[in-house]
């Protein structure tokens, strides 16, 4: 070995390099440092450590050889070490001093020149110690103790890396080699003539001697016993202590399946839900429980978003998963026996896994995908009761553009949804904001308040309770109305209903947008808004309620609009679907969007769904301007609507007893009900049909009533009876546009008219008949 006097004494930045040229122990340097020692690059040279024990003052002097490379990103006076030899560093402080809390500083560390070895002065070993410590810890599979029986298979493929990079080796570090896409770590010990060497080579004369890890344990005198159970309290009490905070008043049957699916599953968990449900929140709430809780297990929690994966550079992207997923972690002396778990927490997975063309951003999806493939796979292999488990807790909004392959058994099998929260869910968080903030429940309606918060999720009433927060800074003492008025300040994230004016308890909606129509409004109110709003004088005598409603007729008779005043009547979810809209020239989409819209619907249940235009996407299958592709488009709709599944709940409020229909109610409207396939208006799907004429003489004055409500018209009274007899055939659309274009009129002849004359009404009928000219 040749020597050298100067030392390079200087502090490193202690840190993980994620991109490795090769899997040996390296220290990137900067070009400074290098250029001022002259020094050859990929030599050998020694780092230093002296460390002092925080419990026994006792010291501790280790040296590491490792080789030196050059990198010109590292700005002057600063370095890199590898993670293997940061890894070698805390085992052997640890093996020293396990009772310290080891932390190594940056002015610790210090580079020697003096040890610098060239190859061609290394010795060669004639025995070669392989002792196995596997990254993935696969110490028990079959598979791999087929590959280790076979010592000609390991030493020609250490051979072969050691003749490609030219290397040496130091004794007692950690050397990785990939044998069969398999990821093997082993430990080098070189011995000549019984002598342990510090820095060797190898060839063929080599002599190879595999062991396993927990051989050198026994040889060193030392195990380490795993214990199957995980915690000292059971299952049953550890949700209780988890869950039992007034800050988390709901979705504890997500939080139990959760901490069962990482204690008692080891299984890689996909949690699933609306935005803004609480996803992320409830993930980060559980695992830090279970870290205070569970004591005998060392939980490693790494939070990131799928957008940081995403690199610049060819195959960083790829590098970047790799060296999350397969990361030592990071423990001190005194956890050393505990059960390790790893928990990778990846938010947005879909926008990193998604596999649809619709969706597809270039190559590095389906690279970032078969990566992950191969981690699972070889995680699938790992024995249950190793020492280390990793875990990947995937979070998304769209579960639909995850690429098919990774939801499967041994991958991300484990499926959690988190629903919009249901009407008993939002009655307890409404009761503890009530709580939070000193309000007694008699003195308001908290039903009210349960039904005005219809398609509330998580992140609503967070928003919510903020509300509540300022006003009681600003007024100090909050009472009853200051819920409500936050309440209807308060936006949906999901925003599905169609949401009620503030007076809407003290109005009708049905009087102020409709008029003629007193017999068919009755008939909606008994099958549609009664088992919505008192479901339980139902259940009393037996009666199953309607699952859907058809509304047809004429164009403009108020078919959309009478959708509309039903929903705000309901205070329930609503959506509302142009037909039309559905429909695409791609094949499939059109089925998977009506496929989407009843999963949403689910989740925001109680929920009415709207199809307007129904004859679009219904047709008859026997009409030939349909295709095959209409066919399945109506196959799918006839399958979700028997999906629509209703499930009753009853739940006590006080004195009073609230049944709840947590079901969706399917609403539908066309003018072509000929053209509608006779399956879908079978009964058990749309039961009920309404439908609605033209107004007739009685019901055009009460319409002109209502749309000239607010008009100041000259002689009213025998005006509207006027326009009402001839306007024969006239729809109520027709009416409103009536209405409208005498106003304009009026204001077109003389911006200083006062009042609306009948002259101006007889201008306007005579423009819309020439218009419809079938009209008379």
């Amino acid at each position: 070995m040749t020597e050298k006097a100067r030392a390079i004494k200087r502090a490193f930045v202690i840190e993980e390099e994620k991109s490795l040229s090769s899997e040996e122990s390296i220290v990137w340097l900067d070009e400074d440092t290098l250029n001022q020692y002259k020094l050859i690059i990929d030599q050998y040279t020694t780092i230093s450590l002296d460390y002092v024990s925080s419990t026994s003052g006792e010291k501790l002097k280790i040296k590491i050889y490792a080789k030196i490379k050059l990198d010109r990103n590292i700005i002057a006076k600063q370095a890199k070490i590898s993670k293997y030899l940061y890894e070698e560093f805390m085992n052997r402080i640890v093996k020293a001093f396990p009772n310290d809390n080891v932390n190594i500083s940056d002015q610790q560390l210090l580079v020697f020149i003096s040890g610098q070895v060239n190859r061609e002065d290394a010795l060669v070993a004639n025995e070669l110690k392989l002792i196995f410590h596997s990254v993935e810890k696969l110490d028990n599979s079959p598979i791999i103790d087929t590959i280790l029986s076979n010592r000609t298979l390991v030493k020609d493929l250490v051979l072969m890396n050691s003749d490609r990079f030219k290397l040496c080796y130091q004794s007692n570090l950690f050397y990785t080699f990939n044998i069969l896409e398999l990821k093997f770590r082993f430990r080098f010990v070189g011995f000549n003539s019984s002598e342990e060497l510090t820095i060797f080579k190898i060839n063929n004369t080599t002599k190879f001697n595999i062991q396993r890890h927990q051989e050198q344990q026994q040889e060193c005198g030392t195990t380490i016993e795993h214990d199957d159970s995980l915690q000292d309290i059971s299952f049953e009490k550890l949700v209780k202590k988890i869950t039992n905070n007034p800050d988390i008043p709901i979705y504890h049957d997500v939080i139990a399946e959760l901490i069962y699916y990482i204690l008692n599953e080891r299984s890689h968990i996909l949690i699933t839900g609306e935005g803004g449900v609480g996803k992320t929140f409830l993930v980060n709430y559980t695992l830090e429980k279970l870290s205070e809780l569970v004591k005998q297990t060392h939980f490693e929690k790494i939070f990131i978003s799928a957008t940081d994966m995403f690199q610049s550079g060819l195959g960083e992207s790829e590098n970047a998963l790799k060296s999350l997923l397969l990361s030592a972690p990071r423990i001190d002396g005194k956890e050393m026996k505990k059960e390790i778990i790893k928990l990778v927490v990846i938010d947005d997975i879909d926008n990193m896994l998604t596999s649809d063309s619709r969706y597809e951003s270039g190559r590095i999806d389906r690279s970032l995908i078969s990566e992950l493939v191969h981690f699972f796979d070889i995680q699938a292999l790992q024995n249950r009761k190793s020492n280390m488990k990793t875990i990947i807790i995937g979070i998304t909004s769209n579960v639909d553009r995850i690429d098919g392959s990774l939801i499967r058994v041994n991958r991300l099998e484990k499926e959690i949804e988190m629903k919009v929260p249901s009407p008993n869910q939002r009655l307890s968080i409404l009761r503890y904001l009530m709580k939070k903030f000193d309000l007694n429940e008699s003195d308001g309606n908290i039903k009210s308040c349960q039904l005005d918060t219809q398609g509330f999720v998580w992140a609503d009433f967070v928003k919510l309770q903020s509300l509540l927060d300022i006003e009681k800074m600003e007024i100090g003492k909050l009472n009853f109305d200051s819920l409500k008025k936050s309440i209807s300040r308060t936006k949906p994230k999901t925003y599905y209903q169609e949401k009620p004016s503030e007076d809407s308890e003290l109005t009708d909606n049905f009087s102020e947008n409709l008029a003629g129509i007193d017999k068919i409004i009755d008939q909606v109110k008994l099958s549609v808004i009664y088992p919505f709003l008192r479901y339980d004088k139902y259940v009393d005598i037996g009666v199953q309620v309607p699952k859907g409603m058809l509304i047809y007729g004429p164009n403009g008779v108020g078919k959309s609009t009478l959708a509309m005043c039903i929903a705000r009547e309901c205070k329930a979810n609503f959506i509302s679907v142009q037909c039309p809209d559905i429909l695409s020239k791609v094949v499939g989409e059109s089925s998977r969007a009506i496929k989407q819209l009843f999963v949403t619907a689910r989740n925001c249940a109680p929920c009415i769904l709207f199809f307007d235009q129904f004859d679009s996407i219904a047709r008859s299958r026997n009409d030939e301007s349909g295709g095959s592709s209409s066919d399945k488009m109506l196959s799918t709709l006839l399958i979700e609507m028997d999906g629509v599944h209703q499930h009753y709940k009853k739940t006590s409020l006080a004195d009073d007893e609230m049944a709840q229909n947590d079901n969706i109610f399917i609403l539908a409207a066309t003018n072509r009900i000929d053209l509608l396939d006779s399956a879908v208006l079978r009964p058990g799907r749309i039961d009920q049909h309404i439908y609605l004429p033209l107004p007739d003489e009685e019901s055009r004055i009460e319409i002109l009533l209502l749309k000239t409500n607010g008009m100041p018209i000259k002689d009213s009274e025998n005006c509207i009876d006027e326009m009402a007899k001839r306007t024969s055939g006239f729809s109520g659309a027709d009416l409103d546009n009536l209405c409208r274009e005498a106003a304009i009129l009026c204001l077109r002849e003389n911006m200083q008219n006062e009042f609306i004359e009948k002259s101006h009404f007889e201008k306007a009928l005579q423009s819309i008949t020439k218009i419809k000219p079938n009209l008379n």
